[in-house]
């Protein structure tokens, strides 16, 4: 897949409708992939305060918080997550990660 050219896609869809909520959690994993994890961040951020708060959105925030060096707000977000998804085992493996990278 090239990620270069999905960035572009969704940072079109975002000028025609900055609140595209799909378009801006896609742009997010997109930024993940392209390890721009600070930009990552901000879009699950904002996907956040307009009030998109599924698992999705809280655990790719973990992933870019705990690349970022931020292991307990990963750990904050992955709890997020596990709270609307507690059988999702991927988050419950990336919150020990993140635990043990505490330490």
């Amino acid at each position: 897949m090239n990620h270069e050219a999905a960035f572009e896609c969704f940072e079109a869809a975002l000028q025609i409708n900055p609140n595209n909520a799909p378009a801006l959690l896609n742009k997010g994993i997109t930024c993940l992939q392209l390890k721009q994890n600070q930009m990552a961040l901000t879009c699950f951020n904002k996907l956040i305060k307009m009030g998109y708060r599924q698992s999705i959105v809280w655990k790719n925030k973990g992933i870019a918080l705990s690349r970022l060096g931020d292991q307990p707000a990963a750990i904050a977000s992955f709890y997020e997550a596990l709270k609307l998804k507690p059988d999702d085992v991927k988050v419950q493996e990336m919150k020990k990660k993140a635990i043990e990278l505490q330490k």
